[in-house]
């Protein structure tokens, strides 16, 4: 993803590193892509997966279908996530961790993860909100990642 610099300052910034995370990133003019945060539904039918790590894997895959569906842009091109959740935190970050391991295989995108109450639809337990960068010359889709 050579189009956003992404950095991580010394100290408890490298920390960050361990959890597939970087502190900052660059993003140059172009188009930016926002979406709704993208739970682990169906996309078909709406129903939530009953399994708290598949319910994280559908909401990383929901946010890659969103992603192709506005413009055949993927996870190379997310430079940032808000990651809601109400499982406990140990957890949230275990799944979290092993999606972004999944998905972002050649950067570590700015990550925040924010422990909720609960979330807008019966059953949901996470949340993925995503923002990417369209540039000029995009990477290819990580087809792991496709829903």
């Amino acid at each position: 993803m050579s189009h956003l610099r992404y950095k991580s300052y010394d100290g408890w910034g490298q920390t960050a590193s361990e959890f597939h995370m970087s502190q900052v990133v660059r993003v140059p003019a172009g188009e930016i892509i926002k979406m709704s945060g993208q739970g682990g539904w169906d996309v078909s039918n709406g129903e939530v997966r009953s399994d708290l790590a598949e319910e994280y894997r559908q909401a990383f895959d929901n946010v890659q279908h969103t992603l192709m569906d506005e413009g055949g842009v993927g996870f190379f091109s997310v430079y940032k996530l808000v990651i809601y959740y109400t499982s406990e935190n140990e957890l949230a970050m275990q799944y979290a961790k092993e999606n972004m391991l999944r998905c972002f295989p050649d950067h570590h995108p700015v990550v925040t993860m924010i422990g909720v109450e609960k979330l807008a639809l019966p059953g949901m337990r996470v949340e993925v909100d995503a923002e990417a960068h369209m540039a000029k010359e995009q990477g290819k889709p990580n087809d792991e990642c496709k829903a």
